[in-house]
């Protein structure tokens, strides 16, 4: 158990109502500003706007889905509609090309095997969702589109999955999320079956397969929760589960909320609960009413406060700006001591540097096997500890003071119980510059 978030809450609130909680080892709940996937299964490497670790604290969410009586997707056939296909083909090999998964990327795209998957009406406009194979493997970039415009995309190789798919989602698509993937031989059918036991078929275009969710399908109960690949005769081939949260109306989920006092740190907590979806389902219930500072930012452009509140498995946090519609890594760390894939040393996959505002920073990722604290060294010889640490997650704050010349983040320091330094990651000084 650590201590020290819970040290930095009573200092922060010398009078709480109620003793601050520590967080255990934990684990937080992943989640991306744009175009999020279902957690733990399809993971989205790119997008027009970028991916941040965790989740983004800005996130905006679509209107609702149209109703199940109105809600009838497009599969497969032509579309004359903008973006052309020709935009659609330029920017599916930029994804291509800018994969980082191997060197030079994951190859090229083949053109001629461009195919629009599904096409369907939202709030924001008329979503269309093209994808190319790669001419080597049985990887596959995708992109999407609202009317003329592209929005984001990528590249996936999923063939490790039992059934390879992807699952895609827009923040202007409302509660509309969408599978798909690449048959393999000899699947010939891919079936979902739903919570209440119904089994619906996706759409196929041989080697292609997409099925768009909503409707009643984003309700609790009714939600998917496993994909079947058969062969031509209808033998199972394989069985893949999927995580029923990750397709929660916007409406199941603000159901499940707590509600806010109306504060600022209780209107933040409550927003990020907000942005996981149906991601939030395991973390509830969280106590709102336990919300408080953990720090407190100055800047001449506004205060950044970040604030958390405690929840059955560990905590949650979220902050605010007095003046600026900020954005930066937001969550609920969870324990989980069998985390898989620990890294050995820092990861700089697993670590980000993002510019909340102007003059605030932030620094945060997964510490290493090992770690029991981890601490940032900078430019001026001194040091100073994560303002959040647990098992499998850690974020430092840096204010005007920190990004100066000669006093900002220059290491990345992992140490272990008995105060040893096991781990370093260096930090380039210049990514720390106020903007």
């Amino acid at each position: 158990m650590t201590t020290e978030l819970a040290n930095r809450l009573r200092g922060a609130n010398p009078a709480p109502t109620a003793e601050a909680v520590a967080p255990d080892e934990t684990l937080l709940v992943q989640i991306v500003a744009t175009g999020r996937e279902a957690s733990g299964r399809p993971t989205r490497r790119h997008s027009r706007r970028g991916v941040t670790l965790l989740a983004a604290a800005a996130i905006v969410i679509g209107g609702l889905a149209a109703a199940t009586s109105r809600f009838a997707p497009e599969y497969f056939g032509s579309d004359d509609r903008e973006p052309t296909p020709a935009a659609v083909l330029a920017q599916l090999r930029s994804f291509a090309r800018e994969e980082p998964v191997s060197p030079g990327g994951l190859g090229e795209v083949d053109g001629e095997g461009l195919v629009r998957l599904a096409a369907f009406e939202t709030q924001s406009g008329h979503a269309t969702i093209y994808a190319a194979p790669l001419r080597a493997g049985a990887g596959f970039c995708y992109v999407h589109a609202i009317d003329e415009e592209i929005g984001g995309g990528g590249c996936e190789d999923p063939v490790w999955k039992a059934v390879p798919y992807i699952g895609q989602w827009s923040s202007d698509w409302g509660d509309v999320r969408v599978l798909l993937g690449r048959l393999e031989a000899p699947a010939a059918r891919i079936e979902l079956r739903l919570e209440d036991g119904a089994v619906r078929a996706a759409s196929i275009r041989a080697p292609w397969w997409v099925y768009v969710v909503g409707g009643d399908e984003t309700e609790p109960g009714h939600r998917p929760v496993e994909l079947t690949a058969l062969d031509p005769g209808g033998a199972v081939l394989a069985r893949q589960e999927v995580d029923p949260y990750y397709f929660t109306s916007r409406r199941a989920v603000e159901a499940l909320l707590p509600e806010s006092d109306g504060s600022p740190g209780q209107n933040a907590i409550r927003a990020m609960l907000e942005g996981l979806g149906g991601d939030v389902e395991p973390v509830l219930p969280v106590e709102i009413d336990r919300t408080r500072l953990l720090r407190r930012i100055e800047t001449h452009e506004g205060t950044l406060d970040i604030y958390t509140a405690p929840w059955q498995g560990g905590v949650c946090f979220a902050f605010v700006h007095s003046r600026l519609a900020v954005e930066g890594t937001t969550g609920c760390p969870y324990e989980d001591e069998s985390l898989p894939n620990r890294p050995a040393n820092f990861e700089v996959d697993r670590s980000s540097i993002f510019s909340v505002a102007p003059s605030i920073f932030t620094v945060s990722g997964t510490p290493p096997v090992g770690a029991a604290r981890v601490d940032v060294r900078f430019e001026d010889g001194t040091s100073a500890r994560a303002d959040i640490f647990v098992e499998s997650f850690f974020a430092a704050w840096f204010g005007p003071e920190r990004l100066a010349a000669g006093h900002r983040p220059t290491e990345l320091v992992a140490v272990d119980a008995d105060g040893d330094p096991i781990f370093t990651l260096r930090l380039d000084p210049e990514r720390f510059v106020p903007q």
